[in-house]
């Protein structure tokens, strides 16, 4: 049974997708994702290991979600839940690091093999499209090297198109092709309601119930909700400290401007500067200098 007051973690966390598509029964399921984004067959799929190690001391070791050879070539995945400023940068770091791991196993350099970057990101902005593809070329689009692209998958674009969509018109292959993109971002619910009508979103679902009874994955993902959850907390604490001080300091600034216009009306009276010291708790230097001014 599952617990509905329970967290229900969906493919929208990488930790969640990778037991899923990583794993060996479950290739299926890949083959369809992976057909629906590049319109292509896949016939084959070797899953390479997804910690990806440098020779460079200073280079940190980079972990994809998910890394495959296949025979359209080495294709990642990456499952992005949110934008931070820093995503972008950091899968073309990963992207990059295919790049050069494919071309440096033979004793040349060609564009024999394909590098593919998939992103699966939600909280794109709603303008942009549904599927956009990246290739290394210039304005004039002249290639500079024909076998790299990244496609990004507009998720939360796609999830509302699928609902506009007049679904008694499509074919069975493309709601299945829609459903492998859809599935992985919807909440359990709209998932046993789908499933009704598709194989691949059942057993998806079935999969996502199993691994949301297993008490060591939701250990091991609540575990990282809680780290994440920390690290929010302590940013929060620390832009609230900040406000707190700004504020002190604003208060503290106003305050010392105050004496100093009152300062100045007494020195306008002909008060002396040790009494006005004393009213105001200026110092007779700084009353000096404002005479002076």
């Amino acid at each position: 049974m599952i617990d509905t007051e329970e967290k229900y973690y969906t493919g929208k966390y990488d930790k969640a997708f990778k037991e899923i598509f990583l794993k060996e029964s479950n290739k299926d399921l890949l083959k369809v994702l992976l057909e629906a984004i590049l319109n292509v067959k896949i016939y084959d799929i070797k899953l390479e290991p997804t910690e990806r190690l440098s020779n460079h001391l200073k280079i940190k070791k980079k972990t994809f979600d998910c890394l495959l050879n296949t025979n359209e070539g080495l294709i990642g995945i990456e499952v992005n839940t949110s934008q931070p400023s820093y995503i972008h940068p950091r899968n073309f770091a990963y992207a990059c690091d295919m790049y050069k791991s494919s071309t440096t196993i033979e004793d040349d350099y060609s564009e024999k093999i394909n590098i593919i970057q998939i992103n699966l990101s939600f909280g794109l902005p709603k303008k942009q499209e549904r599927i956009r593809v990246y290739k290394m070329q210039d304005e004039k689009g002249n290639m500079f090297v024909k076998n790299f692209k990244i496609i990004e998958i507009n998720m939360d674009l796609y999830n509302k198109k699928w609902y506009d969509l007049n679904r008694l018109e499509m074919t069975t292959e493309e709601k299945e092709k829609n459903l492998s993109l859809i599935m992985i971002g919807e909440e359990r619910d709209n998932l046993l309601e789908l499933s009704k009508e598709n194989k691949v979103v059942n057993k998806y679902m079935e999969e996502l119930d199993r691994i949301n009874k297993d008490p060591i994955f939701r250990w091991s993902i609540s575990e990282e909700d809680d780290q994440r959850m920390i690290k929010n907390s302590i940013k929060r604490e620390a832009r609230e400290e900040g406000l707190k001080e700004g504020k002190k300091e604003g208060i503290k600034e106003g305050i010392k401007e105050g004496k100093i216009e009152i300062a100045k009306n007494l020195l306008n009276m002909g008060m002396s500067l040790e009494d006005i010291s004393k009213a105001t708790s200026l110092t007779t230097q700084e009353l000096s200098k404002l005479k002076e001014q």
